[in-house]
């Protein structure tokens, strides 16, 4: 097998309020709080360095629903932490997501102690009354605010994201809010729909029609469609999220982060009392850890990979992974290629706009 990359994942769980929508562990709660998860948070980094002392990261990722709300001089800490205990690349990407109303110069002074490559803000709309509808804690002149000071600071490497299928929303409005968008000259978009609690959109409905609207605006700009929801200008592909789909391992860190690594797979606790009581010992606050066969392996990868939308060939992956190609995997990939997701030449796959959207919504050759 291929010798895999290796990214790393830091959740911090905290939101001012409940962010609807948004399927990442949430947990609102006072400064004491705070600052006990980032102490176990901190703890767990440190204790687990030594079973990664010979691997190198290309990639770190600060993420959440909404992570900028943390003491930003804490997670600039962090940062600087991570990379005197880990072998950070030097050209990895470090990446902080925020939401708009805490980008400011206490933030990004703060933030800057860990010299971030990358911002994702979390704008959603840039319309009031789809913020609103949202219960979103910003508003339009929030993100035009946090651009500036974004400015200020020489921050260029921005992802834009936004969300489509809001309730209210028409394609007209999200017509305006892609057009809007492109006047703050982001570097990458990132294109997320608006999914309730355990649904998935197959992109048989509306959303199909926010998707075309989203490739028609993006890349008449410039915009390179390279992945599943994401759109970048040259050399300004998420990088973080590339290795994923590429294959790469990820060790996560903090409340609810998963990880898969050299076959084994494992989450840490959504349980913020038994997470934080663990914090000497993180290999007990671990859950539902698992020994993944080569066909499991191959099958994730697979669900993974096709959402790049350059395409890969299956025999070459199968034989990478050296085992044979699982029976419901090819069932599933039949499935999709009847319904115009996949498109197939020999053992080459690619995924269709069509694909997409619906990978988008959160369908997976998993349950295919």
């Amino acid at each position: 097998m291929k010798t895999k990359s290796t990214i790393m994942y830091i959740a911090l769980p905290y939101v001012m309020n409940e962010m609807k929508y948004d399927r990442h562990v949430q947990v609102v709660g006072d400064k004491a709080s705070r600052m006990k998860y980032l102490d176990a948070l901190e703890e767990e980094i440190r204790i687990t360095a030594e079973e990664y002392e010979s691997t190198c990261f290309e990639a770190v990722r600060i993420g959440g629903s909404s992570p900028s709300v943390m003491d930003p001089d804490r997670i600039g800490r962090m940062l600087q932490l991570t990379k005197k205990l880990y072998a950070v690349d030097p050209r990895a990407e470090v990446s902080i997501k925020a939401i708009p109303n805490t980008v400011c110069t206490p933030s990004l002074t703060g933030w800057a102690y860990g010299n971030p490559t990358r911002m994702s803000l979390k704008i959603d709309s840039l319309k009031s009354e789809e913020l609103r509808a949202l219960g979103r804690p910003w508003t339009v002149q929030d993100v035009q605010n946090a651009i500036l000071f974004l400015d200020k600071f020489h921050v260029v490497n921005i992802d834009a994201q936004l969300m489509y299928g809001i309730d209210g929303q028409s394609i007209t409005s999200w017509r305006q809010t892609l057009r809007s968008v492109l006047d703050l000259e982001p570097l990458h978009v990132t294109v997320l729909p608006m999914l309730r609690s355990g649904s998935v959109d197959d992109g048989s409905g509306n959303s199909r029609d926010f998707y075309d609207a989203a490739l028609d605006i993006l890349m008449q700009h410039g915009f390179e469609h390279y992945a599943v929801g994401r759109f970048a200008k040259s050399d300004h592909r998420d990088l973080y999220h590339s290795a994923l789909l590429e294959g790469a391992d990820v060790v996560g860190f903090g409340l609810g982060a998963r990880s898969l690594n050299d076959g084994f797979a494992y989450a840490n606790t959504p349980e913020y009392g038994k997470y934080v009581e663990n914090g000497s010992d993180p290999s007990m606050a671990i859950v539902d850890p698992l020994a993944l066969e080569a066909e499991a392996q191959l099958a994730i990868h697979v669900d993974r990979r096709v959402r790049l939308m350059d395409g890969f060939d299956l025999a070459v992956m199968a034989n990478d992974f050296g085992c044979a190609f699982p029976a419901k995997l090819k069932r599933g990939i039949e499935a999709w290629v009847a319904r115009g997701w996949i498109r197939e030449s020999d053992t080459i796959i690619r995924l269709t706009n069509e694909g997409a959207c619906a990978c988008n919504g959160g369908e997976s050759l998993l349950r295919a």
